[in-house]
């Protein structure tokens, strides 16, 4: 696990000069998909990458898009190797992962992309796999009409300079990684799960750490073991729920990760000294009770 330091205006400069030169878009997406960089003039209708645009607006296409994309990630950093695919509406596209040290920093998602120049009878089939989207129609199909044409030996041509820039963004420092601490680890794990059935053993399968190491180095760090740790970052949740919604107390418990309402009532008395209940009577009460 780790967080990635992304120069946005860097990168955003190396797509458009890509695009400048090829006339070919594409797309930087970090592995967690939390930062999107995209060429300046994704927006213009006589950009190349408008097609995507306009597909994008319909909720399904964007879902399709997304699983299009996260499928072909998977494909191209199992191989660590450019992945040549077609979409959902299917148009070529080209992935590209970004790869450090045999981890998947994010990656660059060229197209998409005609292997012949458009004609009518390829635009219906395209329009086929699209006409069910909230979309307008027209203007796809003017879009469709500029996609960019390459053949397979531009393409793999174009994809090697898109590789060759996955490999210069990182050299140069338009991406970073800061790598989590096993605290870190822990901490985020714990705070991404709390409604869930997790356990030590959940944990340390998952930062591949043996148990008994694990619940040494949280002991040593924390001053307590994984349960109550679990059991303070849950309270601290629901305490946080009591305080600002009207949300039923039973469904509180299963929303902070507790099972059974009367273990959630025991735990967060233990805790805070007070019921769920009278706790929220308290703060609505807004006395002077330091709790």
């Amino acid at each position: 696990m780790f967080n990635l330091s992304v120069d946005k205006k860097k990168i955003r400069e190396l797509l458009d000069q890509f695009y400048n030169l090829s006339f070919v878009n594409i797309r930087f997406i970090s592995y967690d998909r939390k930062i999107r960089i995209g060429n300046s003039n994704a927006a213009h209708e006589n950009f190349r990458g408008y097609f995507c645009s306009i597909l994008r607006q319909d909720k399904l296409a964007n879902e399709r898009c997304r699983n299009c994309d996260q499928d072909a990630f998977k494909r191209a950093c199992s191989n660590h190797q450019i992945y040549i695919y077609k979409c959902h509406a299917g148009l070529t596209e080209v992935m590209v992962p970004v790869m450090f040290e045999n981890r998947a920093l994010g990656y660059f998602i060229m197209g998409k992309l005609l292997k012949g120049p458009p004609t009518a009878r390829l635009w219906q089939e395209v329009w086929n796999k699209c006409k069910d989207y909230e979309i307008n129609g027209q203007e796809l199909e003017k879009a469709f009409f500029k996609l960019n044409v390459m053949d397979d030996i531009k393409i793999q041509a174009a994809a090697y300079f898109v590789n060759m820039c996955s490999k210069y963004i990182y050299l140069s420092k338009m991406v970073s990684i800061d790598e989590l601490q096993p605290i870190g680890h822990i901490k985020q794990y714990v705070n991404d799960n709390l409604e869930k059935d997790i356990s030590i053993t959940s944990l340390s399968n998952y930062l591949n750490i043996s148990k008994s190491h694990l619940s040494h180095m949280i002991k040593s760090k924390m001053g307590m073991n994984f349960t109550q740790y679990l059991h303070a970052e849950r309270v601290e949740k629901a305490k946080t729920i009591l305080k600002e919604t009207n949300m039923a107390i039973k469904e509180i418990s299963l929303n902070t990760g507790f099972k059974n309402q009367n273990y959630f009532n025991k735990i967060f008395k233990r805790l805070t000294g007070f019921t769920p209940k009278l706790y929220r009577e308290c703060k609505k009460l807004k006395n002077n009770m330091n709790i």
